[in-house]
């Protein structure tokens, strides 16, 4: 009888322990800092499994029978409370419509540079009630009602830094997100910056994304080719090239929050401003940092080395210009050992976030799939989830992701929807 208590008495032990363990690897914690509230994850997620499975609900195809249902270059779109998508095309410069099982309906505005113009669209987003157009053209944000019907244009009249996002906060007041570039022979640097402006686009107030050193460089050549009265003539020149990537600075504004949502891409960090540029909340996800596995280095590699195969078994007037570039893509070609925390993040309509984890890429033209982080809007790690394969995309609203894919043989791009459904017992969403 001892003896069984015995190891009845260590069972319960290890147990206890193991349980212990499990809870030591995921924490979170509410504090305050200086006055800011802050919420922090701490080791591994809350759910080990895969946190959902997707259903495709249906693609935005050409049909045969409606010539304008075809798409060139659709770079985003978004999704109303009744199920009609509408698609940043960019090819076609206008906004296309589509009913809730994927069928074309008709178009908002046309091409042009004027008010109400759209030339080269690529994002639209659903903004109290209004389609929100950015690229159209250049600097400027194109506002419509759902219905089609042009309600005004925003530019961004300082030339010096590049806009990203432009919303109406009220009729006096308007928030530009923008990125910011400066480069020397030594390191280039990324950033951020959000502006709140009124209607003379005087500045109300600021927040930054510090500018980052993106990567430490180095001198490499390459090739520069000259075409002149038919004689190909090639030059060596020293450029910087990549050496370690740290992230990109970050900055999005959540309008059903009114917040400004930024993050440097040098630290596992997420800073909440209001509109008056104050820091009101602040997400620390310490979790650990991926190094770059010898197999995605080999693969990588592998990649450029088959490019540069390819070039020279082309033919016809332009195989030796493909040589050249594939040689000196090869040849300044420097795979980090570290990757970033994150490559992107998107937040959906529920207030959910997803950190887009990096992943060592070619970069080119091809369906991938994505491994995200989610967090809960309180910032809690709950757990990884693995996005269909797609070009682009990530949009998430009520329940649905919007991505969008490459079609292999047609070179289509396609917009496609998929229904998110929770995959884990214990987890609700939204």
């Amino acid at each position: 009888m001892g003896r069984n208590t015995g190891l009845v008495l260590l069972s319960v032990f290890l147990l206890a322990c193991g349980r212990s363990d499990r809870t030591a690897d995921h924490q979170f914690s509410i504090t305050h800092e200086d006055g800011v509230e802050v919420r922090v994850t701490t080791g591994g997620p809350k759910h080990q499994e895969d946190l959902f499975r997707y259903e495709m609900v249906c693609e935005l195809r050409f049909d045969e029978e409606v010539e304008e249902s075809l798409l060139i270059r659709p770079w985003s779109f978004t999704m109303d409370e009744e199920g009609k998508f509408y698609v940043a095309d960019s090819g076609n410069h206008r906004i296309a419509v589509f009913d809730a099982d994927g069928t074309y309906q008709r178009s908002i505005g046309q091409r042009g540079r004027g008010p109400g113009d759209l030339f080269g669209p690529i994002e639209v987003e659903i903004v109290a009630g209004m389609l929100r157009v950015a690229g159209a053209p250049g600097d400027q944000t194109t506002f419509f009602t759902l219905d089609g019907r042009f309600v005004e244009s925003l530019r961004f009249d300082r030339a010096t830094m590049s806009l990203r996002q432009m919303y109406r906060i009220d009729p006096d007041c308007v928030l530009a997100v923008l990125s910011l570039r400066d480069s020397d022979s030594e390191s280039m640097r990324f950033g951020m910056r959000v502006l709140v402006l009124n209607s003379d686009q005087d500045t109300l107030a600021t927040v930054d994304a510090a500018p980052i050193d993106m990567a430490v460089m180095r001198n490499a050549k390459t090739a520069v080719y000259i075409m002149s009265t038919g004689t190909l003539e090639v030059r060596e020149r020293a450029i910087p090239s990549y050496l370690h990537y740290t992230g990109l600075a970050q900055a999005a504004y959540l309008p059903a929050r009114q917040e400004i949502l930024v993050t440097n891409g040098q630290e596992p960090i997420l800073d909440f401003y209001g509109l008056d540029g104050r820091l009101r909340s602040r997400i620390r996800v310490d979790v650990h940092q991926e190094r770059v596995t010898q197999e995605e280095k080999d693969e990588l590699t592998a990649i450029f080395d088959q490019d540069l195969e390819d070039a020279r078994a082309r033919e016809g007037p332009r195989a030796q210009m493909a040589v050249i570039q594939a040689q000196s893509a090869r040849e300044i070609l420097i795979v980090p050992d570290m990757k970033a925390w994150w490559a992107g993040f998107v937040v959906d309509d529920e207030g959910y976030i997803w950190l887009l984890r990096p992943r060592i890429q070619d970069g080119r033209a091809t369906n991938r799939t994505r491994s995200v982080r989610v967090l809960s809007p309180k910032g809690e790690y709950l757990g990884d989830s693995t996005w269909p394969a797609s070009y682009m995309g990530g949009n998430i609203l009520r329940g649905h992701l919007l991505v969008i894919r490459l079609d292999p043989e047609t070179d289509e791009w396609i917009p496609t929807v998929y229904r998110m459904i929770p995959a884990v017992d214990g987890f609700r969403y939204p």
